[in-house]
């Protein structure tokens, strides 16, 4: 369930550009891999499984968006069920140049 923790035996200038390879640190689910973890720190590592079962699945869904996607799913059947066209895209003056979504 819950990665191990790898910290560096030697500390060297590539160090800090590894840091965020085994995490999701630099992403929007930074908020909730933190706190699976600080919930996990809190119990035993076997225990973690059935302690902090919510903060796993808030993470999980942020990483894999499941429940988005079977939104969009219904929508999409809902709308050629009822035979209604897509809505256009906005203007792009309307989207931030820099949107990370």
């Amino acid at each position: 369930m819950i990665e191990p923790n790898i910290e560096p035996v030697i500390y060297t200038p590539l160090t800090r550009f590894t840091l965020s390879w085994f995490n999701y640190q630099t992403t929007k689910c930074a908020g909730y891999e933190l706190d699976l973890y600080d919930c996990a720190m809190r119990g035993s590592k076997t225990n973690a499984k059935k302690i902090c079962w919510k903060q796993y699945h808030d993470f999980m869904e942020c990483v894999k968006g499941w429940t988005q996607l079977k939104r969009y799913v219904e929508m999409r059947q809902e709308r050629r069920k009822q035979g209604r066209p897509y809505m256009p895209p906005p203007p792009a003056d309307v989207i931030p140049p820099n949107n990370p979504y």
